[in-house]
């Protein structure tokens, strides 16, 4: 499964080199990097390389961190790409990957994109327009989430419901608290302030950076004419989909407990959390699913013991908009 190995970066990038590009051709506000986080699907790499050639607005670096375990990925970027900040990625699971391509990340925001979408010929430009409407003193601890038509079907951030789930939709005006991670710029500062959950395989590692994020008081706005296509393979989807129920249990307790400050919505989620778990799997016809709920337990907990035992101070949400954020 997900191994390890030592990190390797060779500089190469996508059309040319940066040192080749003036300043007239690259809007020095707004540097985009591409991040792409991929794992033995070299086919669907081409389509989101490709996609990014075709951008109206300039992308200053693309990445491509590869947790691959095998070299076809690595041929296939460092002989036809070679203007791509390739690198061999820590094969310890989503999350970690993307801390790997963010980490190479050279320009003012950072843009994630998976190996399976294609980044839309006006997004990035859109993205801009969006950051050009937010005051300048507040455009450094902005987040701008676009959103992503998956199978022709245009999906928005959706609020967290109580068992974990980004299926409630936003009131009219209601502040943000989550992203589409396919089609989101994040000013560069933010990732060097935090990283991604590495205990995190996949699965709910957006709506974790996300709650964190809004605790150390960023804000979240929409650029609704903003769009990327995902197309969702299915190499690899089954083994990812086990790793999900253990990823929400742990992220949604651990918002509950550390970020929101929050004990007895903890307390009553670690009840309800297993409840919601049976019912979903009966109500799909599903009973086979039961026998996953244990190990999903036993998964979240690991994480949790893990997480409890590396973490250091934490902020806590804001009790009033505007307000700084506390540490525990």
């Amino acid at each position: 499964m997900w191994g390890t190995e030592n990190q390797k970066i060779c500089d190469v990038g996508l059309l040319r080199d940066r040192s080749d590009v003036g300043d007239e051709e690259i809007d020095g506000r707004y540097r985009f990097s591409v991040c792409i986080c991929t794992r033995n699907r070299p086919d669907d790499l081409t389509v989101a390389l490709s996609s990014i050639a075709h951008s109206r607005y300039p992308v200053w670096q693309t990445v491509v961190s590869d947790d691959s375990t095998d070299d076809h990925t690595a041929t296939l970027v460092t002989r036809n790409y070679p203007g791509v900040t390739f690198i061999e990625g820590p094969r310890r699971g989503l999350s970690a990957n993307r801390n790997a391509a963010a980490a190479a990340a050279t320009g003012t925001h950072v843009v994630f994109i998976d190996d399976d979408a294609a980044l839309g010929q006006t997004y990035l430009e859109e993205i801009a327009k969006r950051f050009d409407t937010t005051p300048s003193a507040r455009r450094e601890k902005t987040i701008v989430s676009g959103i992503e038509r998956l199978r022709g079907n245009l999906v928005y951030p959706n609020d967290i419901s109580f068992v974990g789930f980004q299926s409630k939709r936003y009131e009219p005006g209601h502040p943000l608290r989550t992203f589409i991670i396919n089609a989101t710029a994040f000013p560069i500062g933010l990732l060097r302030l935090q990283g991604f959950d590495e205990n995190l395989v996949y699965g709910s590692d957006e709506v974790d950076f996300a709650v964190r994020s809004v605790a150390c008081g960023f804000e979240i706005v929409l650029a609704p004419a903003a769009v990327n296509d995902h197309y969702s393979s299915a190499i690899h989807r089954e083994e990812y989909e086990s790793f999900c129920a253990a990823s929400r249990m742990y992220t949604t307790f651990k918002r509950y407990w550390y970020i929101e400050r929050k004990p007895l919505h903890a307390i009553l989620y670690a009840f309800v959390g297993p409840i919601h778990f049976i019912a979903s799997a009966m109500r799909a016809g599903n009973p086979a699913a039961l026998k996953g709920l244990v190990p999903s337990m036993r998964v979240a907990l690991g994480y949790l013991k893990r997480y409890r035992s590396a973490k250091t101070d934490m902020p806590v949400l804001n009790t009033r908009p505007g307000e700084p954020s506390r540490s525990r």
